[in-house]
């Protein structure tokens, strides 16, 4: 199971119990270090620095503002949780109940998981390598920044010809 899983991943661990750990859900074993919360905490930061990285490098002419909509975009719960689905990890997570393997936040976790696991097996150039591949094609599909709300709120306004929004709090 952990090879098939491997070959999507395109990443093959020297220890595949770091693959286990990512997959296993604390349902399944509740011990501090049986479970991927740990290696979750782990990938989220590997995840952030790996996906700063790329994007520092690739749009090396944006501001820090663009670079910014750009990241919370690439690392929100929703598009790690639609990566974890295009890798299927769904089908290998080790959950109590199925209902655990259509949930955003645990598919998430997961994903992260993962990065931490290759991060701990093969160090931060495999865990950069491993974003880089799989999360360059959401980057090569969104080509202009994203806009914040008020942004768009604001341009919407001026195409319109009308006056810039008042905003209270």
């Amino acid at each position: 199971m952990t090879k098939k899983l491997q070959e999507i991943l395109q990443y093959q661990f020297k220890n595949e119990e770091l693959l286990q750990k990512a997959i296993t859900h604390s349902s399944i074993n509740s011990h501090i270090d049986g479970n991927y919360e740990r290696l979750e905490f782990l990938g989220d930061r590997v995840l952030g620095v790996a996906t700063a990285s790329l994007l520092y490098r690739i749009f090396s002419q944006e501001p820090e503002g663009s670079l910014s909509q750009r990241f919370v975009r690439l690392v929100c719960k929703e598009t790690v949780a639609e990566m974890a689905l295009s890798l299927k990890l769904d089908h290998f997570m080790k959950v109590l109940s199925d209902d655990l393997r259509h949930n955003d936040n645990v598919l998430c976790d997961v994903m992260e998981a993962v990065i931490g696991a290759i991060y701990i097996d093969g160090g931060i150039d495999a865990a950069v390598d491993f974003v880089s591949n799989h999360w360059r094609e959401l980057i090569d599909k969104n080509t202009t920044p994203p806009k914040d709300a008020k942004t768009a709120l604001q341009e919407w306004a001026q195409h319109y010809g009308l006056s810039m929004p008042e905003y209270r709090v």
